[in-house]
């Protein structure tokens, strides 16, 4: 990239000052530069230019910042005296010095990992828009890590919120790739669903935040090619959005739609035309295992690149728009930093331009593209047949997989009683899982929530009441099935079930009465009904499932959480109970390779039912048992096709 910035270059009228003049309307119909001609035109002329930087980025980004960073996180972690930290601990971990210094340190890497993907390639866009097709790898990166400067700064802590929250929780604006997964764990927005007045809070803070990531879209922008504060490159965004809101959403939002359906149809049609030969040759031989793989790795490929070149192409049409609508905008002297702003920099190239910067393309590319395609083939075509002939291993059919019923019996009894764990074992789940409290009495009864107001009509705690007094109560049937009620039970009567029905027993510790008493108390009372073998302790308190390890090593424990950084196979408990988000692939591996058991919960839908099948996990948690046990024997008779696409796509 030349050495001067876009927005800063000689080529262009500067302007020091802030502008007076009443701001001025864009012509109806659509400038050269957003018309799809147009857009996809300049961006062809800059294509290779962008490519290449991705690949340097993802380099630089994959081999070197995220690697130093997982050292530095190991290191500090470990200097705090701990292998991992969870969703269980984590709050010490943060009020400690280490703590302080990884909170610093992430928030240094997240500025970077902005100004490496999000800044380089917009100011290659801009620097495309102003006529400069080539540049210069070196001088690409460097040309973004010195934006760094202007987003180290208090207020560039808003840019990090908007990139690291607003983002992914909206899909409004521009985000990261290694952010794409955060979003609300399903065991809180189950209940934000099932509670009227928190769903329309949650639905009033989704819209609210959408409305904020379209409106600071070209944030970036502002500051980058119009020199101004944070700050103001929000206040200038937002006037942008509102101001030249027809020229977006009526003038360049419908043709872009348009040119995403039909990428997306072509898209496919190329998948169905991949799987097409693997589904005309005989079921289940090795050729047509063979064609089916190498038609899903090709269309994969093609998915990737085409994933690869979408988050540029998107770059590349927002700083076309701004560098078209910023003109018609009033901009204060509160926008510009002291040092000076300036105007625009001159419109994309023209059709002209980029029909002769493809005939000058050099030979030695074309022949370059045609060697790289004939190496991804030939790998594509090498792996599909190392697949084929190892087709029931990779892609298994059924694994063996334990099915836990939540709160006893999930939705085939009132949850929490006698009768759930009846038809939990019925059903042929492995184990049912419930949770204990401590009345005021001492006595140990079962309930999940704080109180009692939602499965029996009584807004008091177990804490706050006898077992007398809770006895009297009756739990409400909230999914439908029969009974319609059942008494709330004790411990005893519980595990007396479990042992009766010979089902494993999950015995949750809950609430503030989980202490070290009642570890104590309920070991004991499973020691009594000899059922050591059959039951596993679980807690969200890592200090607990580490004092049960540590005094009583024979019993089973499950430490249950929804996040985790470090070490996570290094975690105390038996079994690592893992949230269905924090439940990857690698670390599923990971707790394996420790000698551990691991189980994801809440698995409620059949979309989450069939990705945890279909892994490596041993066992998962759920409200409906039923369900699961069909959707199970449903993957059993899977295509070959299915198998695929399951374990490379959805596992």
């Amino acid at each position: 990239m030349p050495a001067e910035t876009p927005g800063a270059s000689t080529d262009v009228a500067s302007s020091t000052a802030p502008s007076t003049a009443a701001p001025r309307r864009p012509r109806s119909n659509l400038p050269r530069q957003l018309t799809l001609g147009g857009l996809v035109g300049g961006f062809r002329s800059t294509i290779g230019r962008f490519l290449q930087y991705q690949v340097l980025a993802a380099l630089l980004v994959g081999l070197v910042i995220l690697p130093l960073f997982r050292l530095a996180l190991t290191g500090l972690i470990r200097w705090s005296g701990r292998r991992a930290i969870s969703s269980g601990d984590y709050l010490s971990f943060l009020l400690s010095v280490q703590g302080i210094v990884l909170v610093l340190v992430g928030l240094l890497v997240l500025s970077l990992l902005v100004v490496i993907n999000i800044n380089g390639l917009m100011l290659i866009a801009a620097d495309s828009l102003k006529g400069h097709r080539k540049g210069t790898l070196w001088g690409d990166l460097k040309a973004a890590l010195a934006s760094f400067p202007r987003f180290v700064q208090p207020a560039g802590l808003l840019i990090l919120a908007y990139v690291g929250l607003v983002v992914p929780l909206t899909g409004m604006g521009f985000g990261l790739s290694a952010l794409s997964g955060l979003r609300i764990p399903n065991f809180i927005t189950s209940v934000i669903y099932a509670n009227p007045l928190y769903l329309t809070g949650y639905t009033v803070l989704i819209i609210l935040l959408a409305v904020v990531g379209v409106l600071s879209i070209f944030v970036f922008h502002s500051v980058l090619l119009r020199g101004s504060t944070v700050w103001g490159g929000f206040r200038f965004s937002w006037r942008l959005v509102r101001q030249q809101a027809r020229l977006f959403f009526v003038g360049l939002l419908p043709r872009l739609l348009v040119l995403f359906l039909i990428a997306g149809a072509v898209a496919a049609v190329f998948l169905v035309l991949a799987a097409l030969p693997g589904e005309l040759l005989e079921p289940q031989s090795f050729g047509a295992r063979f064609a089916l793989l190498t038609g899903l790795l090709l269309a994969a490929v093609v998915l990737a690149v085409a994933g690869f070149v979408l988050a540029p192409f998107a770059i590349y049409v927002q700083t076309a728009f701004f560098v078209v609508a910023a003109p018609h905008v009033e901009q204060t002297a509160r926008d510009v930093q002291k040092a000076g702003g300036s105007s625009p920099f001159t419109p994309a190239p023209t059709a002209e331009d980029v029909r002769h910067a493809g005939d000058q393309a050099p030979r030695r590319r074309r022949r370059l593209v045609t060697g790289v395609v004939a190496l991804v083939l030939t790998l594509c075509v090498g792996l599909a047949a190392l697949l084929a002939a190892n087709f029931d291993d990779v892609f298994a059919q059924r694994r063996d997989m334990a099915v836990v019923a939540h709160r006893t019996g999930g939705d085939l009894a009132p949850e929490n009683s006698v009768a759930g764990v009846d038809a939990a074992a019925k059903a042929g789940a492995a184990f049912s899982e419930f949770d204990v409290r401590r009345t005021a009495d001492g006595a140990y009864m079962i309930n999940h929530d704080p109180n009692l107001k939602r499965v029996t009509g009584d807004s008091r705690t177990m804490e706050e009441m006898t077992s007398e007094q809770i006895a009297g109560l009756k739990i409400h049937n909230q999914f439908g099935s029969q009974p319609s009620e059942a008494p709330v039970p004790t411990l005893d009567q519980i595990l007396d079930a479990g042992k009766k029905d010979e089902i494993g027993m999950f015995v949750e510790l809950k609430g503030p009465t989980a202490d070290h008493q009642m570890v104590e108390d309920v070991i004991r009372t499973i020691r009594e009904k000899g059922m050591e073998d059959q039951s596993v302790l679980l807690s969200l308190d890592y200090d607990l499932i580490t004092y049960i390890e540590e005094k009583h090593p024979e019993i089973q424990t499950g430490y249950l959480f929804y996040f985790s950084v470090g070490e996570a196979d290094m975690l105390v408990g038996d079994y690592l109970i893992l949230e269905e988000d924090a439940a990857t692939p690698d670390r599923i591996a990971r707790i394996h390779a420790g000698g551990k058991k691991a189980i994801v919960w809440t698995v409620n839908t059949k979309e989450s039912m069939e990705k945890f099948l279909g892994s490596e996990a041993d066992g998962l948690i759920t409200d409906h048992v039923t369900q699961v046990k069909d959707t199970e024997e449903e993957m059993s008779h899977r295509t070959d096709l299915q198998r695929v696409v399951d374990t490379l796509f959805v596992g």
